[in-house]
């Protein structure tokens, strides 16, 4: 039995995978990570479990608030569309995306911006 098998066996029902990514990623983090979150969540719902999948990106950088929700909703379509080709049951998944955070270097912007973001970029993905 796999390392799933023997965890759901003794009674584990979530797992997570964070995969972190740059911010922007770039095409080929991008698509590797989504292929390995999908993979991942396909293998857990083979097994029982439940995944959690955290597509992260990384607050290093002096990126605005704007450029983190772009490359946010970019890796949340990826992820998603990503899961899908994997043939994972959408309703049985936990997604933990990022907020559209801005790099440490750029100045500290307001929260309702940053919600506002973050909203859109998932609303459009």
């Amino acid at each position: 039995p796999s390392k799933l098998e023997v965890a759901a066996a003794a009674g584990c029902r979530f797992a997570k995978w964070r995969a972190a990514l740059a911010t922007p990623p770039s095409a080929m983090a991008l698509r590797a990570n989504a292929a390995a979150l999908a993979r991942y969540a396909a293998c857990c719902q083979g097994a029982g479990v439940c995944p959690i999948v955290e597509p992260e990106l990384l607050m290093e950088g002096a990126h605005s608030p704007e450029e983190a929700a772009e490359a946010m909703e970019r890796t949340v379509a990826a992820v998603v569309s990503a899961l899908h080709a994997e043939g994972v049951a959408m309703e049985c998944v936990v997604l933990k995306p990022a907020f559209a955070a801005a790099g440490r270097q750029y100045e500290v912007p307001a929260a309702d911006r940053v919600a506002r973001l973050t909203l859109r970029a998932l609303q459009r993905t």
